[in-house]
């Protein structure tokens, strides 16, 4: 159970990393001093 807990933990951050990634470059992007 533990080591099931860590795993989602794990992927939980990843994707936590992967849509503030993807939220910053729709930011850059629609911004209109771009």
């Amino acid at each position: 159970m533990k080591a099931r807990k860590k795993c989602l933990e794990h992927s939980y951050s990843e994707y936590s990393v992967l849509e503030n990634f993807i939220l910053y470059s729709a930011k850059e992007t629609f911004s209109p001093e771009a």
